[in-house]
C-alpha cells in the first residue's frame, strides 16, 4: 500500500513539476516578448567601445528622440554594426556643408599668420569623415577629392604691389575624432522640483597642421590688371566726391 501511495505522490509531483516548467516557459516567452517589444529603432550608431567581457558597445542615436537620449547599447543588430563599420554614402548636399566647415576653420587657422603648428575643432559627423577618407587620420595632399575640395583650399595669400606673401599647409594633417559630452551639469525646475540637464554627445573633429611661409612675384599681366583697377576706382570715387562737393554749393 504504500509503495502505491509514493508512486501516486510522486506520480502527482512530476505532474506539477511539468506544469510548474510550462509556466516559467509561457512567463519567460512573455518576458521576451515584453523586451522585444521595447526595441528601439537605432538612426545611427555614434562610438564603440569595449563593454564588460569584451563585449562591444555602441553609443546609439535612437530614431525620433533627441540626441540627448542616445545612450550604450551592446544589443544592437548586424546591420547597425556594419553600418557602423562601413557607413552607407550620405547626400551630396551633407558632404558639402561639412567640408565647407572644415574648410573654414583651416582658412581661420591659416590667416593666424605664425608657421608654427595650429590645432582646430569642429563639429563633424565621423560616418561622414569615414565616407570621404576611410580609417586614415594622417592626410596627405593627394586624399582630399578634388570633387568636395576646391583648389587653393590649403593656403593663403595677401597680394601687395609686386609680391605676394602667403602662408601655406605642410602636409600630412593629423585627424584625431572624438566624442564630446556638451551640457549638463545645470538644472531646470519644472513643475516645483529641480531636474539635472542630460549631457549630450557630439561627434567632434581635431586639427592639427603645420604651415610655412611662401612669398612669389605676381605676374605682370596680373600687376596691370590690378593697376587699371585701382585707377577705375580712383576715378569712380573722385567723381562721387566732386558730385557731392556740387550739391552741397548749390544748397
Amino acid at each position: 500500500m504504500t509503495s502505491g501511495r509514493s508512486t501516486r505522490r510522486t506520480l502527482r509531483q512530476q505532474c506539477s513539476l511539468r506544469r510548474l516548467k510550462d509556466f516559467d516557459r509561457t512567463v519567460a516567452l512573455a518576458e521576451m516578448d515584453s523586451e522585444a517589444s521595447k526595441f528601439f529603432p537605432v538612426e545611427r550608431a555614434l562610438s564603440k567601445r569595449k563593454g564588460k567581457h569584451d563585449v562591444n558597445e555602441f553609443l546609439c542615436l535612437w530614431e525620433g528622440y533627441s540626441p540627448e537620449d542616445a545612450s550604450w547599447t551592446p544589443y544592437v543588430t548586424e546591420d547597425v554594426a556594419q553600418s557602423f563599420e562601413e557607413p552607407p554614402p550620405p547626400t551630396s548636399r551633407i558632404i558639402m556643408d561639412h567640408v565647407a566647415k572644415f574648410c573654414r576653420v583651416i582658412n581661420k587657422l591659416l590667416r593666424m599668420g605664425s608657421s608654427k603648428g595650429f590645432i582646430g575643432r569642429l563639429e563633424f559627423r565621423h560616418d561622414i569623415y569615414k565616407h570621404l577618407f576611410r580609417n586614415n587620420f594622417s592626410l596627405h595632399k593627394t586624399d582630399f577629392n578634388d570633387r568636395y575640395f576646391k583648389e587653393g583650399w590649403d593656403q593663403s595669400y595677401r597680394m601687395f604691389s609686386c609680391t605676394a606673401a602667403g602662408i601655406l599647409i605642410v602636409f600630412p594633417i593629423e585627424i584625431q575624432l572624438y566624442i564630446a559630452w556638451l551640457g549638463g551639469g545645470r538644472f531646470y525646475f519644472h513643475n516645483g522640483e529641480f531636474y539635472k540637464k542630460k549631457k549630450c554627445p557630439v561627434e567632434m573633429m581635431k586639427i592639427t597642421i603645420t604651415k610655412r611661409n611662401n612669398t612669389i612675384d605676381i605676374p605682370l599681366k596680373q600687376r596691370k590688371q590690378k593697376r587699371k583697377l585701382k585707377r577705375k576706382v580712383r576715378k569712380h570715387m573722385y567723381r562721387k566726391q566732386k558730385a557731392h562737393t556740387t550739391h552741397r554749393s548749390f544748397i
